[in-house]
C-alpha cells in the first residue's frame, strides 16, 4: 500500500492537472509558492492515531489536510468585478453545486474526494471538513484564499514483522 498522503497528491494529479486551472498539487505545504503556481492544491498529513486490533493488526487513521490555494491578491485591482471575487471562486472551484443542488458538481474537489478517490486497502472517511480563509504566504507579502478540507483515512497494518 502507498503512503495515503502520497496517494492522493498522485490521484489529485491525475484529476486536476492539466484537466482545470489547477497548475501544480504539492505532498505537503511547501509555504513559499510561486505566484504563477496558483491555483494550486498543497496535501499535508497532520498525525495520526494506532491502536492493536482484534485480528492482532495495527488499525490506524492517518488526519489529512488538502488546501486548495488561490492568489487573493487579484481582489485588490482597480478593475475588479466583486460579484466574482476570489473567496467566491473558491467556494465554486471546491463545492460548486450541480443543478438542482442534491449533490457536488463532478469537476469539484469535494466531489473528487467523495465520489472518486479509491486507495488500496485504505478506507477514506465519507465526512470531509472544510475551511476557509486568508493567509499570508512568504515575504513577497503574497496572500491567499485557502479552503482547508480536513479528511481521514484508515487502514490495517501488520502489528510485528518477522517470526
Amino acid at each position: 500500500m502507498n503512503d495515503p498522503t502520497a496517494a492522493i497528491v498522485q490521484f489529485l494529479r491525475r484529476e486536476f492537472v492539466g484537466k482545470s486551472e489547477i497548475k501544480a498539487v504539492y505532498d505537503s505545504d511547501p509555504d513559499l509558492i510561486p505566484t504563477d503556481a496558483l491555483p494550486c492544491i498543497t496535501v499535508d498529513k497532520q498525525g495520526d492515531r494506532s491502536q492493536y486490533g482484534a485480528t492482532g493488526y495495527l488499525d490506524v487513521t492517518e488526519e489529512i489536510v488538502v488546501k486548495v490555494i488561490l492568489d487573493k491578491q487579484v481582489d485588490w485591482k482597480d478593475d475588479v468585478d466583486h460579484e466574482q471575487h476570489v473567496k467566491k471562486h473558491l467556494r465554486r472551484l471546491v463545492e460548486r453545486r450541480t443543478d438542482d443542488g442534491r449533490a457536488y458538481a463532478p469537476g469539484t474537489i469535494r466531489f473528487a474526494l467523495a465520489n472518486r478517490l479509491e486507495i488500496e486497502r485504505v478506507v477514506v472517511s465519507a465526512a470531509i471538513g472544510v475551511d476557509y480563509g486568508i493567509a499570508a504566504r512568504n515575504a513577497e507579502s503574497m496572500v491567499t484564499a485557502e479552503a482547508h478540507l480536513a479528511i481521514s483515512c484508515t487502514y490495517s497494518m501488520r502489528a510485528r514483522t518477522g517470526s
